[in-house]
């Protein structure tokens, strides 16, 4: 494993985790960040609420592995559960390092994620934020794989915003001070990553995604019950409003989301799963 970086390459981790995690899939994906070629200087795990008392054994655990790699491994506990968007703002905080990775306490990522997301950087020093490929993958059907592949090149990525999230945000590694001067993750529920994308082009930041798949995304039952319903559907519209009301998107596409994707939200949960295969379809021909 790859360890020697230059001080502007190193990078922290940063992970927030929550009670319904289960503790063999977090442990599975710590492993995979410990087999990067190139290691985090340092690990901030966000504790987002009280935890199961099988996940606090596991959290002990790997905070001794991390530090038997000499990985500063930072617990940052908040009391209550404040959503994902308060989570890693307040993990941001506890930051040492300007280059900030997004781990999934239940995702596997690639050996090679970090080696080259770092080589990415260093070619263009003028990104702030780059992601990549996924391949979605169902732990309990090993016969499901469905890759997401996401846009590549400003451009292109500017172009498909309005109608898709650009990013898979478990594979983005950002530049800590340029997410701050945008005012960070803010609270819109499930959108948060998705609304921190918009203001960075906004703000004309250079973004980008790797062409290639490096991190394996677990994709269960539960992923699609927590994309459909009525509450989904709610926060849908709150996000298509904002970002209308922000000027992000034309009324044409606002009318257009909201039929569309706020449409496909009311779709039975157990129909879902092949909405979604579509939707990949048609977003991977059309990339």
């Amino acid at each position: 494993m790859l360890t020697d970086q230059n001080d502007e390459y190193k990078y922290s981790g940063l992970m927030s985790i929550y009670f319904r995690e289960k503790s063999e899939r977090f442990e599975r994906a710590m492993d995979s960040i410990l087999k990067q070629e190139i290691l985090p200087l340092e690990f901030i795990l966000v504790e987002d609420g009280p935890l199961t008392q099988s996940l606090y054994k596991s959290v002990d655990k790997i905070k001794k592995l991390f530090e038997l790699h000499n990985i500063n491994f930072i617990i940052v506990r908040n009391e209550t559960n404040q959503g994902l968007g308060k989570a890693l703002n307040n993990g941001m905080k506890k930051s040492n390092c300007n280059l900030i990775a997004r781990f999934d306490s239940d995702d596997i990522n690639r050996p090679d994620r970090m080696s080259k997301t770092l080589a990415r950087f260093k070619s263009n020093q003028n990104l702030v934020l780059i992601g990549s490929n996924i391949l979605e993958f169902d732990p309990n059907n090993s016969d499901f794989a469905q890759y997401r592949r996401v846009p590549i090149g400003k451009e292109n990525i500017a172009k498909k915003i309005s109608s898709r999230n650009p990013f898979n945000h478990m594979t983005v590694t950002f530049k800590k001070d340029a997410v701050e001067d945008v005012g960070g993750y803010k609270d819109v529920p499930y959108f948060e990553d998705y609304y921190l994308w918009f203001r960075l082009l906004k703000k004309g930041y250079n973004v980008d995604n790797i062409d290639e798949t490096l991190v394996d995304a677990c994709v269960d039952s539960d992923f699609y019950t927590r994309r459909s319903g009525i509450q989904y559907l709610f926060k849908e519209i709150n996000f298509q409003t904002l970002i209308f009301k922000k000027r992000y998107i034309s009324f044409f596409k606002y009318l257009y989301n909201l039929i569309v994707r706020g449409g496909s939200r009311l779709i039975p949960h157990d129909a879902m799963k092949y909405v979604y295969l579509v939707i990949r379809r048609h977003e991977n021909t059309f990339n």
